[in-house]
């Protein structure tokens, strides 16, 4: 709704519109309305309306096992107004990286579904040591819904898993 605050904005005083791009001045974050210290010296930002496609933003941290990580780093495309699909990598120090693409569909009061595949690959350790771990595993997981009539639906998933711990491994 238009009376609704947003939870972010860029605002700037010095704006021009060419085409598809916007260009600032300097330009400030606010959140809820409330300005922060960050702002940078000038900005030029689409001016494209709809979904479009464009990076995914990592996250970072530490695990015990594998080391230091970027995760979920990534490409998101809005392919049409019916699809999507998003492409997610993830890496370690210590060697093991995962690939995570995802294919969204959806058609508004007739079908949607979701298609997610993981590859895996675990590096725990280093090839000397007794309890040196490097398993490659993968998921591959897909759900469909479908309204047939007013009175009749259907539903699936599918779950096919390469290793047994799969989901006890890699849970987040």
């Amino acid at each position: 709704p238009p009376d609704e605050t947003p939870s972010y904005s860029l605002r700037s005083n010095k704006m021009k519109v060419r085409g598809r791009w916007i260009y600032t001045g300097p330009i400030n974050l606010y959140l809820f309305n409330i300005p922060t210290p960050l702002w940078l010296p000038f900005g030029f930002l689409p001016n494209v309306p709809g979904r479009r496609s464009g990076p995914l933003p990592p996250r970072y941290g530490q695990d015990p096992r594998k080391g230091l990580f970027l995760r979920d780093w990534g490409w998101y495309f809005a392919l049409n107004d019916y699809t999507d699909l998003q492409i997610r990598a993830s890496i370690w120090s210590k060697g093991s990286y995962e690939l995570n693409p995802v294919f969204r569909y959806s058609k508004r009061y007739a079908y949607d579904g979701q298609i997610d595949l993981t590859y895996q690959r675990t590096r725990i350790g280093e090839t000397e040591d007794p309890g040196f771990t490097n398993r490659h595993s993968g998921q591959l997981q897909w759900s469909h819904s479908q309204e047939l009539s007013p009175t009749a639906s259907l539903r699936g998933r599918v779950n096919l898993v390469t290793a047994s711990d799969f989901a006890r491994q890699n849970s987040n």
